[in-house]
């Protein structure tokens, strides 16, 4: 592959030019590797927005308050059939993240407690 000269600060236009000086067959190169690359950030964003994403806190309030009620006794069918609800789409997001992360940490090749150490997230249940 042939070697092109860019400036100390690569900016976008100067990078274009850069490119632009490369032979056809090594552009074609450049734009598959480009194409990865981009593919690999897509999946990556897509993956941290699943592993970011909770339950509304308004949710979370009416989950703990209806699980107090059935914890002492005094829920009425409607809430258990709301508290099963909520319960369900708690569950069901808690599992997607849990997917999401594992295919992150796969990506990065670290454990899965790597990657909460370097997202800065904790364990435990919403």
């Amino acid at each position: 592959m042939q070697s092109v000269e860019l400036p100390v600060q690569i900016t976008v236009p100067g990078l274009l030019r850069a490119i632009s000086q490369l032979p056809p067959s090594d552009l074609n190169k450049f734009m598959a590797e480009a194409t990865m690359l981009q593919k690999r950030l897509n999946s990556e964003e897509a993956l941290l927005s699943a592993i970011h994403t909770r339950l509304p806190e308004q949710q979370i309030r009416r989950l703990r308050f209806l699980e107090a009620k059935l914890e002492a006794e005094t829920i009425t069918e409607q809430e258990r059939t709301e508290l099963l609800r909520l319960v369900d789409i708690a569950e069901t997001t808690d599992v997607t993240r849990a997917e999401a992360l594992l295919a992150l940490a796969k990506k990065r090749h670290a454990t899965v407690s790597e990657l909460l150490d370097e997202l800065r997230l904790e364990t435990g249940v919403d």
